[in-house]
């Protein structure tokens, strides 16, 4: 937020502000995506999800849950069945929350592909989707 972010909007010519700005994640960088939307709102607008580790701070869920969280935001989330136990209802608690706090169905979106693995092979096979719907 004060080193990256700054230095990609001097060196590329990028459209500044929250509304143009993406976090774009999976594993822990979805954690870490996520939070970043939520915790920083002036700074990042929108947040990519991918596969996202929830499980490994259940603070996260506190954070949304004491948080505002303006209706312009925009979500995507992608979960894969066979990740592990936990992922997919994760996610779902995590989309409830969100929903809870006033995010429309058309500023979110929520997939879960039946027998996708969490690697590198499953999360950019699904970026193109991601990149297009937040950016329309």
């Amino acid at each position: 937020m004060n080193t990256l972010n700054p230095h990609i909007d001097i060196t590329y010519r990028t459209i500044k502000g929250a509304k143009h700005t993406t976090l774009f994640g999976a594993s822990l960088g979805g954690l870490i995506s996520f939070y970043g939307a939520i915790k920083f709102p002036k700074t990042f607008g929108k947040a990519a999800v991918f596969s996202s580790s929830f499980w490994i701070n259940g603070e996260i869920y506190n954070l949304v849950e004491s948080s505002d969280i303006s209706e312009t935001k925009k979500f995507y989330f992608l979960a894969g069945t066979e990740e592990g136990e936990s992922m997919v209802s994760n996610q779902k608690r995590m989309i409830k929350l969100i929903q809870d706090k006033g995010i429309k169905e058309n500023r979110l979106k929520n997939i879960i592909i039946e027998g996708g693995k969490h690697n590198e092979k499953f999360w950019s096979s699904h970026f193109g989707d991601a990149y297009l719907w937040l950016n329309n």
